[in-house]
């Protein structure tokens, strides 16, 4: 034998020369009992180890060598996350490579995403007779950055789990106003799509990254054309509706008129990135970032869409909306009885909703895609192709691709499954104006 996992997770083992090597760790973990964590716990950033021997002078472990299985809160803390090896006398130089990742991130290949993953190299020492006890701390900040760690000597004497602090929910110190929901900090997985909605997000989804966000205010329902006229009363602060319902011109979806109120509970839409911040500006606040609004719209708790995994309805949020007039040739699956489809009033998709304890915010699927701070930036450039923890993070660097913006989720046009948490769109950072883009205004609380 060249070397030898004999025991995992708290099976017991022979009395033989081994290695016994408990894993540790501060990142909140899963319940054993399956149950999802409150609004008031933090996420679970992880739910699976992985243990490799490696012989001296390779990359590859000895045949038998690895050992998977899930972790939870109470493996930790019942010091049960750890593995006998076993090994001939006289060799070496051996390695286990210990890596803790979320099952949901792994790619394609079976590999835990590099991004997403607590990677370390634990030198093995010498080995003497009997059982020899070690320990390896895992730290959430290392994620997404390899290193070689030495061993503790010794069996684990209390478990760290959850003691990740900034993976704590923080509440809001102060009041929301009344358009307002406070949206509790915390950490998060961005991006990391998979699935079949990987596919669909293919040239515009993250990489997964860490993120911990400070609480933040959001309003609960996009902008709508009855909040926004009193400051800007003349048709030139968006592309006016053309007045007419039947869809025949583009127009005919853009919600504001300075003269007309008859879409006044409507999303605002048909207006330029720099108005729409200019009026979060105007109110005290600004738009949210990239990071905010995806923490939302994933519920808090990585889920691809809002309500959970489950693929959209025609009744769950306000898509696929078009098939008349101009749009007449579009495949809309949820087309509306009367003409001329596109936008509804807020709330109208029965579980495009996040119900948080002051206040419900809605529509952060579909209705229309929403306008963010963040410039525009793929992932392989400066602002998100830095491994480890972002805290707060807001792109404001200008990518090759030119001079954009963002916007972020879903729309009334479009099908279901851009209604998915991780869907980003490039939007023209000058006078673009659209039907399927509007906002709402984000405010943060310290």
């Amino acid at each position: 034998m060249i070397a030898g996992i004999v025991a995992c997770a708290g099976e017991k083992s022979e009395v033989v020369p081994q290695y016994v090597l408990y894993v540790d760790t501060d990142a909140p973990l899963p319940k054993a009992s399956g149950a999802r964590p409150s609004i008031d716990e933090p996420l679970p950033l992880f739910d699976r180890l992985r243990m490799e021997v490696i012989p001296a002078g390779t990359d590859v472990p000895c045949r038998g060598c690895t050992n998977e299985f899930a972790i939870d809160t109470e493996l930790l803390r019942e010091r049960r996350a750890s593995i006998g090896i076993a090994l001939p006398r006289g060799t070496p130089g051996h390695r286990v490579r210990v890596r803790m990742f979320l099952q949901s991130l792994v790619r394609a290949d079976s590999e835990p995403d590099p991004d997403a993953t607590i990677d370390v190299n634990v030198p093995l020492p010498p080995l003497g007779e009997g059982r020899q006890d070690l320990t390896v701390f895992l730290g959430t900040d290392i994620v997404g950055k390899p290193r070689t760690i030495e061993p503790s000597p010794g069996k684990l004497e209390a478990s760290h789990v959850g003691s990740w602090e900034p993976a704590t929910r923080v509440p809001c110190t102060t009041e929301p106003k009344e358009h307002e929901a406070c949206v509790p900090g915390g950490a998060f997985w961005m991006g990391g799509a998979s699935g079949p909605w990987a596919i669909v997000a293919e040239k515009d989804s993250f990489r997964p990254r860490l993120v911990v966000l400070s609480p933040f205010f959001l309003d609960k329902t996009e902008m709508t054309v009855k909040r926004f006229r009193p400051k800007n009363s003349t048709d030139f602060w968006a592309v006016p509706w053309s007045g007419k319902n039947d869809g025949s011109e583009v127009l005919d979806f853009c919600n504001f008129r300075a003269d007309i109120a008859e879409r006044d509970e409507h999303p605002l839409n048909c207006l330029p990135w720099s108005v729409a911040r200019a009026f979060c500006r105007s109110e005290g606040g600004d738009l949210p970032t990239e990071a905010q609004f995806e923490y939302a719209s994933g519920g808090m708790f990585h889920r691809t869409f809002v309500w959970g995994e489950d693929p959209p309805a025609c009744t769950d949020a306000t898509f696929s909306h078009g098939g008349y007039g101009v749009f007449g040739q579009v495949v809309s699956e949820c087309r509306p009885p009367n003409p001329p489809g596109g936008t509804t009033v807020p709330g109208t998709g029965l579980r495009d909703r996040l119900v948080l304890p002051t206040g419900t915010i809605v529509d952060l699927a579909g209705n229309v895609s929403e306008l963010v701070l963040d410039q525009w930036n793929r992932h392989d450039e400066p602002c998100w192709n830095e491994p480890g923890v972002l805290v707060d993070p807001l792109c404001n660097k200008r990518s090759s691709d030119g001079d954009f913006r963002t916007a972020r989720g879903g729309d009334w046009f479009t099908g279901g499954g851009r209604l998915a948490r991780h869907i980003r769109s490039r939007i023209i950072a000058g006078l673009f104006a659209s039907p399927e883009v509007g906002f709402r205004c984000a405010r943060r609380d310290r």
